[in-house]
């Protein structure tokens, strides 16, 4: 039983102007490009199942469009949708991807652009595919970091924190593959 590794990066950095997400009351339109926002995916395999993490860096997605994006990731790649695990990074500086409730008639936030969302799932999708032909046998290694400094408690400055990270590191080839923070 040999574990499977692919990992594959796409860009989703809009080609044009977009309000830019993140700061209810605060109009921002982006204005160039200063760091790709990226999808980042990491196909794991042994024997016949499957599991695909994609990180995709936008603020928040609605659950309807990250169903739609796992419904077709799973078609593509051949693993029940289950199996497909997708998380935002939470940046603040990404086109706006999702209606907000709290946002709700603030004119700072608009709707999100279908077709970015529809960009950002086929990139998606292409980068699902693109991980799984990129398969070769890995080792696979779990551990925690600590991360003392980041982050913190907000609603009691004094009160506990986690400063633990996990971390999910993938070597193939005797080469890191990829890893992950949990």
């Amino acid at each position: 039983m040999i574990l499977q590794a692919g990992a594959a990066i796409r860009d989703i950095s809009p080609g044009r102007p977009m309000p830019l997400a993140g700061y209810p009351g605060v109009r921002r339109i982006s204005t160039g490009i200063h760091d790709p926002l990226l999808i980042s995916v990491l196909y794991l395999r042994r024997e016949s199942a499957g599991v695909l993490l994609c990180s995709v860096e936008l603020l928040m997605l609605n659950s309807d469009v990250v169903r739609n994006m796992r419904r077709k990731v799973a078609e593509a790649v051949g693993i029940p949708e289950a199996c497909v695990l997708i998380s935002c990074t939470h940046t603040h500086s990404a086109p706006v991807s999702l209606r907000y409730l709290p946002f709700n008639g603030d004119v700072s936030m608009p709707a999100p652009d279908p077709s970015y969302l529809r960009y950002v799932t086929e990139r998606v999708v292409e980068a699902a595919v693109d991980a799984k032909q990129r398969l070769q046998p890995a080792a696979m290694a779990w551990t925690s970091g600590g991360a003392r400094g980041v982050g913190g408690n907000r609603k009691t400055p004094n009160g506990p924190t986690d400063p633990e990270v996990g971390i999910l590191a993938v070597r193939a080839a005797g080469k890191p593959l990829a890893v992950a923070t949990i």
